[in-house]
């Protein structure tokens, strides 16, 4: 698949400004579910850096829910549109059955 970056149009959001969309994306030549989640350990990263991609996502079709341990960002979220899971996720996870327990709470909300 050609990933060259050509950047051909923008999309308006309304709260982070404006997100350009390269070409690869829009033709929608990548055929993600129709149902996307993206999981953060903190809801402030998920509201700074991945917005923009769900309004992306949702401007192609999809249902964008995302997921993080609770904070004061997860009602930015919900107010953006989305569908906001608190989640609790370690943000040092060092201990391995910790993480197996985690992993299958993951596995069993997907």
């Amino acid at each position: 698949m050609d990933r060259s970056y050509q950047w051909e149009e923008k999309l308006a959001l309304p709260l982070v400004g404006y997100f350009d969309v390269p070409a690869w994306f829009s033709e929608n030549k990548t055929k993600l579910p129709r149902e996307n989640n993206l999981i953060r350990n903190t809801d402030w990263y998920l509201y700074n850096f991945r917005l923009a991609l769900a309004y992306g996502l949702r401007g192609q079709g999809h249902e964008v829910v995302l997921l993080s341990p609770p904070g004061d960002y997860g009602p930015l979220l919900e107010k953006a549109g989305f569908r906001w899971v608190p989640f609790p996720l370690s943000r040092r996870g060092t201990n391995p059955l910790r993480d197996l327990v985690t992993i299958w709470k993951l596995y069993q909300f997907l």
